[in-house]
């Protein structure tokens, strides 16, 4: 039975909500990090009050971030249920959550890493590479603010047969500070604040260079977060790039009332409410680097930006499920996903392919920043992130 592929199959029996139980978009960051710490080893990122969790044991992950203060919101998506049910390590995804991830790309296609070679793309056949879906990373450098991991050895298939060697020679995490901050939103002043940024560099260990013959991966980053009612993925794009403006049948053409763009504007607004599985994609010829989300009645946004290569290369894997696929390395720079049943939404960057020769390396870096305070206060900050104001953005998202 199929439910989503991103969560699903225990030898063929559907894992419903009784046993996957996500956390109430109430919960706090002390009732968060407590559950985590009763259940996993955890480090904590701290600078006065805002504070980052991560976790080197589950594959160096971001768990959550924190703006300070008893009782704020916890900011990233725990499924509680990895945690507390032994099924889910037999899962095809041990889908722990967290504000973000690191994976490898691309998801499907002839170079696929998530299916078998001759397997036919479809959920059942779905599955994330052990190489990164399992495993600790080990600790290179903690420090108050920033942790700093390494993962030797990863070895994985592509469809088309060919075999990676490669390093994450460091995954390094660090809580932001303000000046760096603002240089991504500008001035925050009036609003609480948490930023983390995460640098990524993976090496070709193997013998062979990584071609367009054979297929390659690249650096893929998601965050996972509490989707609401009144929450929109918002992306600012360019409007004089070349091809489509949005990539919006991943999973069947996403519905017009979910997908919009805000009047006289290039900006998308994609609905995180947790209520259907679609997802969206921006090419690198399209993207401005950044994408977020608005949770209009909390009053928190989330900004996420990346650092675009400097060699200007435009080839991303393809993470379509489609077999052959037109054009392999005509992938997103930066994808969203809105889950359909677990109650969370991802926002998602990635690095160029990695065409590497033995021994180069690659290195991709993102930045998760959080806001929250009045709107008088987030709204020029909204719109220099942006490019709208916080009122156009309120008026597409509640149009009928």
């Amino acid at each position: 039975m199929f439910h989503n592929p991103r969560f699903t199959i225990v030898t063929g029996v559907l894992l419903m909500s009784a046993l996957i139980t996500a956390r109430s978009p109430a919960a706090t960051f002390e009732e968060e990090l407590a559950f985590l710490q009763k259940h996993t080893e955890v480090q904590v990122l701290q600078d006065g009050q805002r504070k980052v969790v991560v976790s080197p044991k589950l594959q160096g992950r971001v768990l959550l971030s924190s703006y300070g203060g008893s009782g704020t919101p916890a900011l990233g998506w725990i499924n509680h249920a990895a945690f507390e049910t032994p099924e889910s390590q037999t899962l095809p995804f041990n889908n722990y959550g967290g504000a973000e991830r690191f994976w490898l790309g691309p998801e499907a296609g002839q170079f696929a890493l998530y299916f078998k070679s001759g397997a036919r793309q479809e959920p059942a056949n779905w599955f994330v590479p052990k190489a990164f879906d399992t495993g600790a990373f080990e600790v290179r450098k903690s420090a108050g603010s920033a942790a700093v991991m390494h993962r030797d050895n990863l070895e994985l298939d592509n469809a088309a047969g060919t075999h990676f060697k490669l390093t994450v020679d460091d995954r390094s995490i660090i809580l932001m500070t303000r000046d760096q901050v603002e240089d991504v939103t500008g001035p925050v002043a009036g609003v609480d604040w948490v930023g983390f940024q995460s640098s990524n560099r993976i090496q070709n260990n193997g013998l062979t260079a990584w071609t367009p013959a054979s297929g390659t991966v690249g650096i893929w980053t998601l965050g996972m977060f509490v989707a609401t009612p009144h929450t929109w993925v918002v992306v600012p794009i360019r409007a004089s790039g070349s091809g489509p403006t949005v990539k919006d049948d991943y999973f069947g053409k996403v519905p017009a009332e979910r997908l919009r763009q805000v009047k006289e504007k290039s900006v998308l607004m994609f609905r995180a409410d947790g209520k259907l599985r679609s997802k969206i994609g921006i090419s690198p010829t399209r993207s401005l680097d950044i994408v977020g989300s608005i949770d209009f009645e909390n009053n928190i946004v989330t900004v996420v930006r990346y650092d675009p290569p400097a060699t200007g290369e435009k080839r991303y894997v393809n993470n379509m499920w489609e077999v052959p696929q037109a054009d392999p390395f005509g992938g997103d720079a930066i994808q969203s996903y809105n889950d359909g049943t677990l109650g969370f939404y991802e926002l998602e960057t990635s690095s160029p392919a990695a065409f590497l020769g033995t021994g180069e390396t690659l290195v991709h870096t993102s930045r998760t920043i959080h806001l929250h305070g009045p709107p008088e206060k987030l709204d020029p900050i909204i719109q220099r992130t942006f490019r709208a104001t916080l009122a156009e953005l309120k008026a597409t998202a509640d149009e009928r």
